[in-house]
């Protein structure tokens, strides 16, 4: 199952580096698939990490703070009335 996972991902992202190769952007995707080592592109699993760890940092940090918040206002009920 956890291989199906990772073969979803690398599938999806794959995709998204062959579109900025061709269609470059102004966002972190296209720096991403466009990065280079020593004149080559990024290897396919690299890329596919640096993608994974800016989605898991996004996901990790909105719920963290969402939470947090929830938290906070639960602990001053006039806070969230108001």
């Amino acid at each position: 199952m956890l291989q199906a996972v990772v073969t979803d991902f690398a599938a999806y992202f794959g995709a998204i580096t062959e579109d900025r190769r061709r269609h470059p952007c102004d966002d972190l995707a296209t720096v991403i698939a466009n990065a280079k080592i020593n004149g080559d592109h990024m290897p396919d699993h690299d890329a596919t990490s640096y993608y994974m760890i800016v989605a898991t940092a996004g996901h990790d940090t909105t719920s963290s703070s969402t939470a947090g918040a929830i938290w906070a206002l639960a602990q001053d009920p006039a806070q969230f009335r108001g």
